[in-house]
């Protein structure tokens, strides 16, 4: 609707001129959920109201004292473009009612309870008025069958989780000719791949019957199988391929000091972009109106991929030159980049802030050369509740996280297979915060996330020390560990 509706109008009536109920306003979005999804709208003069056809449809049952959940088939769609045509599954969730029908990956939806699919918001329109406990009929097409099955849906999946293999894919620069497979810079300890004999300066080559393409490929094929399963890849050494069986496991829990940073050479010649900030420099965002401060490496060679690290200061310290000196030969030995926005208020980053930081991390990840997978969060203290909520908002775009002395602000979102999102934490002993860090731990671990908790030993409140911050360093850059 384009009725002028704001927050405080949530929960009530939409009438028309003649005084009829035509729905009940809520905030409502397209992708996101949750009871605040879509309140970001209501600047821009667009409301949203649920049909009284659909509220007197669940009347009886709310009525009965039952709440009413989303219903949940389990399935993620290929592609983001609502409109586009053939709606083509991209991953069933393990223990979903999509997976117990039967239905797999590369399937494509036709039909949803009657309804024909040809585009993902016909496939949304007809989920929207459906509860948990609601049954569906779904067919889809599998080559040439189309194939039609009943779901019961659910309020909730099982926690997903991704495997492990246990190898760092070696990094190669932009000029250099393409490879086969992808060969293992680094092979985790008493890891999946370990155990199946894999070492270092490996190639693996095929997964299953399919030939590996590239590192990313690789990481998109193993997110898909559960710990626990077994896979088979093919294995390229001194000339000689064979076949091996590997049994994938979990996401390890502590950082491995003994990994090296990946070589980069240095740079040959002038940098074709002569407006390229090195070293230590500070700006000014004018479409923002914020300033940032960051870090180059001043042999930055656009040649290799860097990790970048966005610093989101505590309340009343930039920290500006402590974080410098703390950073400056890391980034130089393991490829990051350190950039550091700044809030309006020294007193502490507001909500309205988020867009400032996500914009400013966008236009570093396309002015210099950043991997996308290794791209992460980093705060201290009481800013821990505005870095976890600009990272679970932008999932796609942060893939890591760095907490210090913080906790979560509120139960975090499912953990989903599209965003291989990780998490580093560290808080002292003795800190005050030291329990709700491990109550954060906990939670993100039984979302099942990737979570490395680090403890350290009398510490108190403060910014942790070399050892720690070269285990975050590391961490940083294994981000695209498989």
């Amino acid at each position: 609707t384009d009725a002028k509706v704001s927050p405080v109008n949530y929960g009530g009536p939409l009438v028309d001129v003649e005084g009829r109920v035509m729905g009940i306003l809520v905030p409502l979005s397209p992708m996101a959920t949750g009871e605040v999804a879509g309140a970001e709208w209501y600047d821009s003069g667009i409301g949203f109201a649920i049909p009284l056809v659909d509220v007197h449809a669940a009347l009886d049952r709310l009525k009965g004292g039952n709440d009413l959940f989303a219903g949940l088939m389990g399935v993620t769609i290929k592609g983001q473009d609502l409109y586009e045509k053939d709606v083509l599954i991209d991953r069933v969730r393990y223990g979903s009612p999509a997976h117990a029908a039967g239905v797999k990956d590369g399937d494509k939806i036709v039909e949803l309870d009657g309804k024909p699919i040809r585009a993902q918001a016909q496939m949304r329109h007809v989920l929207g008025s459906k509860y948990a406990g609601d049954k569906v009929t779904l067919t889809v097409e599998r080559g040439s069958e189309r194939l039609t099955r009943e779901l019961t849906l659910v309020d909730k999946l099982i926690a997903y989780e991704s495997a492990f293999l246990g190898v760092s894919p070696v990094r190669h620069g932009a000029g250099e000719p393409p490879r086969t497979g992808i060969t293992a810079r680094y092979v985790y300890f008493d890891s999946p791949a370990s155990r199946a004999g894999i070492e270092r300066g490996n190639a693996i080559i095929k997964f299953g019957a399919e030939a590996v393409a590239n590192a990313d490929m690789l990481a998109d094929r193993v997110s898909r199988i559960r710990p626990g399963e077994t896979v088979k890849l093919t294995v390229a050494a001194a000339g000689q391929e064979r076949e091996v069986e590997v049994v994938l496991g979990a996401m390890p829990s502590l950082v491995p000091v003994d990994i090296r940073p990946s070589p980069q050479p240095p740079r040959e010649k002038e940098l074709a972009d002569a407006t390229l900030k090195l070293g230590r420099f500070t700006e000014k965002s004018e479409a923002h109106d914020h300033e940032y401060w960051g870090f180059v490496p001043e042999d930055y060679n656009p040649e290799f991929e860097y990790s970048l690290l966005v610093w989101l200061h505590p309340p009343g310290d930039t920290m500006e030159a402590a974080m410098l000196k703390a950073w400056q030969t890391h980034c130089e030995e393991w490829g990051i980049i350190l950039l550091a926005p700044k809030a309006k208020s020294l007193a502490g980053w507001i909500p309205d802030e988020a867009e400032f930081v996500k914009d400013l991390t966008e236009q570093f990840i396309a002015k210099y050369k950043i991997d996308r997978s290794r791209v992460a969060l980093h705060t201290f203290g009481g800013t821990g509740m505005f870095a976890f909520g600009l990272g679970f908002k932008h999932r796609d775009l942060y893939r890591g996280l760095i907490v210090c002395s913080s906790s979560l602000p509120g139960p975090p979102p499912d953990n989903e297979p599209d965003f291989r999102q990780q998490f580093y934490l560290t808080s002292a002993d003795n800190d005050p915060i030291h329990r709700l860090s491990l109550l954060t731990a906990k939670t993100l671990r039984d979302q099942k996330y990737p979570v490395i908790h680090t403890v350290i030993s009398g510490g108190g409140h403060k910014y942790p020390g070399p050892a720690t911050l070269l285990e975050m360093a590391i961490w940083l850059d294994s981000l695209d560990r498989i």
